[in-house]
């Protein structure tokens, strides 16, 4: 269809922005800085800022603090352009529980779902049955299916099957 006079023509895209990547680092010695952009229609940014040296991690979709008081780990991934998707530090009190040199958190996992649709947050901690050292979080339709290990992902065995709500109208 052609465009009138002196208008610019319209189009949609999705995914990244031509020319540019899906996310980028910043390393400084004492912090780190990852940036990691959804795809999708409402294109979105999650910001991680590793600081190194007191052991911490802070997160902000969008430029609104997510996860505040969270043991997090500084790297995420995104459903959907939708959900950005971190593990985090799991329970203190769970039998199976570890700690040492070369977890990111601790050897049991909890998982951080951040829902840009509806700017909420959700952290889900494993129970004493739940051995999420692991764990991956599966879009399926309207469900998001929880996996401990890869292993489990791959025998379709999900520890956990959660409601995904549609986006708001």
């Amino acid at each position: 269809m052609p465009t009138p006079a002196g208008e610019a023509p319209r189009g949609e895209r999705e995914g990244p922005v031509q020319g540019a990547c899906g996310g980028f680092h910043s390393f400084r010695g004492d912090f780190t800085v990852h940036v990691w952009f959804s795809g999708g229609r409402d294109r979105h940014r999650a910001v991680f800022w590793h600081d190194m040296e007191a052991s911490t991690v802070r997160l902000w979709v969008d430029g609104i603090p997510v996860g505040t008081g969270a043991d997090l780990n500084p790297y995420g991934h995104w459903l959907d352009g939708r959900l950005l998707v971190v593990q985090a530090e799991g329970p203190d009190d769970h039998p199976l529980q570890s700690y040492g040199p070369g977890l990111p958190v601790t050897g049991i996992v909890s998982v951080l779902i951040h829902d840009t649709a509806y700017g909420s947050t959700q952290i889900l901690i494993p129970g004493p049955h739940e051995t999420w050292t692991e764990p991956r979080v599966v879009q399926a339709g309207e469900t998001l299916r929880v996996y401990a290990t890869p292993e489990a992902q791959t025998a379709d065995v999900p520890d956990r099957i959660l409601s995904l709500r549609s986006a708001p109208e």
